[in-house]
């Protein structure tokens, strides 16, 4: 490593013990003496690294008592030519999501880094791992990807700027992007009108997925607790059908049905088209492109908005000026009726 670039490795030291939980908020560090000798490189050196990490409050040194770990739950200050768009998977709902953040950021000159997130690690290990590659700017889509809010707080402190997409996870070190979810159950149910068909609601049975628990329970609390509602493996997300043809087989002939997922709402398209002498009416939130050969009425994400928010998000985290706090950000969907 050349002389220059000393530094950063004791900075990345730091941030990594920080990050693994040896350094502590409050905690003093060891002197600038014993990490010079720990890490094989000059006082000098250490001197700077930790002058840096002061300028970005992460660190807060004092005469005569040693640099004590300081975490702030801010935005970090950087240049937003870069983004990176952390997820566990892909899948036609997020495609969707990424094309519409592409065309909103190359209007921007900003460069999109998709990066799947391994089965192996953590989404914390993921965006650590970018952190050390001074990429700081970060878009998740966490999926039932389960969260370590202290994780999330460390890497805030060490200058992580965060905003997730599509959860309502209610986190106080990331922004969120989510579609407004109480709007789209109740334009659902709109649409349906005030007839007397029998109703089911169908979701997936994992409430790990934070919009899986959200609409059930708000389609619960709009239908007055005067509901039946059905969950779908999530095991088999990728083929539901044989069991939906089981639920579908206990349907009355006439009924409304309405999904809390767009990929339930097709799949039960396919199977109802299976089927003679029923009159289902499918709603469903997420629209795609099988939704009008199925008759689904649905409720579509703007992911355009979606993404003009998001680029909205880290471009005021970047600002760091210090007056950054989390907060929700619901975007409205539009109804398509048929």
């Amino acid at each position: 490593m050349e002389a220059t670039d000393l530094y950063i490795k004791v900075k990345r030291h730091i941030a990594q013990a920080i990050f693994n939980g040896i350094y502590n908020e409050g905690e003093r560090l060891p002197s600038e003496r014993a990490l010079s000798e720990e890490l094989g490189v000059s006082r000098v050196t250490v001197r700077k690294a930790l002058a840096e990490l002061g300028q970005e409050q992460l660190l807060q040194r004092e005469v005569g008592r040693g640099t004590q770990i300081a975490f702030h739950n801010l935005g970090h200050k950087d240049s937003l030519d870069s983004i990176c768009l952390v997820a566990p998977a892909k899948t036609p709902f997020f495609s969707s999501f990424i094309e519409a953040l592409q065309t909103i950021l190359d209007k921007q000159d900003i460069l999109l880094i998709y990066v799947q997130k391994s089965k192996y690690k953590s989404l914390e290990d993921c965006l650590f791992k970018l952190y050390k590659r001074e990429l700081y700017n970060t878009v998740i889509w966490p999926d039932d990807e389960p969260l370590d809010e202290d994780k999330l707080k460390r890497l805030r402190a060490i200058g992580m700027n965060m905003t997730f997409f599509d959860t309502d996870i209610q986190e106080k070190y990331a922004d969120r992007v989510l579609m407004d979810n109480q709007k789209a159950i109740t334009d659902l149910l709109k649409a349906a009108g005030k007839t007397r068909r029998p109703a089911l609601y169908l979701g997936w049975d994992n409430y790990q997925v934070y919009s899986v628990k959200c609409r059930e329970d708000i389609y619960r609390r709009e239908q007055k607790g005067q509901v039946a509602v059905r969950t779908v493996s999530w095991k088999q997300r990728m083929n539901p059908d044989e069991e939906l043809r089981g639920i579908v087989s206990k349907l009355p002939a006439t009924a409304d049905v309405f999904c809390g997922s767009g990929e339930i709402g097709l799949a039960l398209g396919r199977v109802l088209g299976e089927e003679k002498g029923r009159d289902v009416r499918i709603y469903s939130i997420d629209e795609f492109p099988q939704s009008q050969a199925y008759n689904i009425t649905t409720v579509a994400q703007d992911y355009g908005q979606s993404a003009t928010a998001v680029l909205a998000s880290l471009t005021a985290q970047c600002s760091g000026e210090g007056t950054w706090q989390a907060k929700s950000i619901k975007v409205p969907g539009q109804l398509i009726s048929r």
